[in-house]
Formats: C-alpha cells, sequence, structure tokens
C-alpha cells in the first residue's frame, strides 16, 4: 500500500520517507489523483513510522491519504471528520488510536457518540477484536469509519500503545508501559526493530488489528 501525505510538507511525511530511505522501502506516492481514502495517525511517533512499515508488507497498488492532525491527538481527531476531511470525497477512513487506559470497548462507545454529535447516522457496524468498522450516512452520502486501537492483551501492563507491539517483536519485557521502555532504548536499537518489522513473515502476528483495518480499508 502506497501512502500520499495531505500535507507533503509536515513532520509525518518527514518522518515517513525517513524511514522509508533508511528500510529501502518504496511506500511514499509523489503524484495521484481521486484518492477517497485515508488514515489518520492520533498519536504522532513512532506510530507514523509503524504504518510505513506495515504498508510495506501490503498490496502496492492501493494508494490512500495519510494525515497527522495538528496538535490534536486520539479520538478528538474524529473532530475533523465533518470539518475537514469528508469534503475531500473520503469513501473510507481509518484512525488509528492508542488504547492507553481505556478499555476498547469504552472507545468505541464514544467514537459512536461523537459520530452521533456530528449529525452523522451509523446504519451498521461490524466488530472486531480491537477494531471497528462503522458504515455511516452523512446528508445522503455514505463512507465508512475504521477504528482501530493500538495496544495488545498479552502484555500485563495498563496502558497500551502502538509500542506494544515494537516491544513484542524484540522480546523486550516491559517493566512499566511499552512507551517509558520504547523511549529507554537508543536509536541503533529503536532502528534494528523497526528492520524487524520490515523482515518479519508474518506481519499480522505483531500487527493483527491494524492488518484487519488495512484489508477493509482497501477493499473494493
Amino acid at each position: 500500500m502506497k501512502l500520499y501525505p495531505l500535507n507533503p510538507n509536515s513532520g509525518l511525511a518527514t518522518n515517513i520517507r525517513k524511514i522509508s530511505k533508511k528500510l529501502g522501502i518504496k511506500v511514499v506516492a509523489t503524484k495521484v489523483e481521486d484518492l477517497d481514502r485515508m488514515v489518520v495517525i492520533t498519536n504522532g511517533t513512532p506510530d507514523d513510522m509503524v504504518f510505513a512499515i506495515i504498508s510495506h508488507h501490503l498490496n502496492g497498488d492501493k494508494t490512500v491519504r495519510i494525515v497527522k492532525p495538528n496538535g490534536i491527538t486520539r479520538l478528538v481527531a474524529l473532530d475533523l471528520l465533518k470539518k475537514t476531511y469528508l469534503k475531500l470525497k473520503i469513501n473510507k477512513i481509518m484512525f488509528l488510536i492508542d488504547q492507553e487506559t481505556d478499555p476498547p470497548d469504552q472507545i468505541f462507545e464514544k467514537v459512536k457518540e461523537k459520530l452521533s454529535s456530528m449529525g452523522i447516522s451509523i446504519d451498521s457496524e461490524r466488530d472486531g477484536h480491537r477494531f471497528r468498522i462503522y458504515e455511516c450516512r452523512l446528508a445522503g452520502n455514505k463512507f465508512k469509519v475504521i477504528i482501530v486501537v493500538n495496544g495488545l492483551d498479552d502484555i500485563p501492563i495498563k496502558k497500551h500503545t502502538i509500542e506494544d507491539h515494537l516491544i513484542k517483536i524484540a522480546e523486550i519485557k516491559a517493566l512499566e508501559d511499552t512507551k517509558k521502555t520504547w523511549l529507554k532504548l537508543d536509536q541503533n536499537k529503536r532502528d534494528e526493530i523497526f528492520k524487524m518489522v520490515k523482515d518479519v513473515k508474518t506481519v499480522k502476528y505483531i500487527f493483527p488489528q491494524q492488518i484487519e483495518g488495512c484489508k477493509y480499508l482497501m477493499e473494493e
């Protein structure tokens, strides 16, 4: 899957280009037209770099827009759905959200509340482990909202983030939360882990909900 940054001069775009060059992967699209799918990274780095590597493992024929809203994190990013993103004629949009300390089911309920508060109707809902697909309607226009909650159940900590997945593949024990564990690693170790994510044969084992979300994002 190729990624087209909504803002080519953003920190997200810089990070994706940087990790792509470092790992020798080609996921950045430079010229595209009429993209109707989008990924919203709601937590910054290393989420953007990780998603670039995940995209490397997926169907290279598809291209999606990607954005990280400035100064906005987690569920607050949903506020831009009606204000900004749907004006780009987006038919499918996926939000990647760190779980942190919130139970995933609570996150999904808050998503429904936010969509409703914007006047968006939910026609149907598809459940998955740590992801949901909402078939929505606004002023007669139909679109899908895909919510993916980062984190892994088999890491026994209270606060779950994208770093859960990185710590798992590196087989590092998280003594606190995985974000703090990740931040304590030097750059060489982080680069080594990113390479492990690139080279892993079964990426779905490390990033199950992200891969499932991308599958629904890319399907016709």
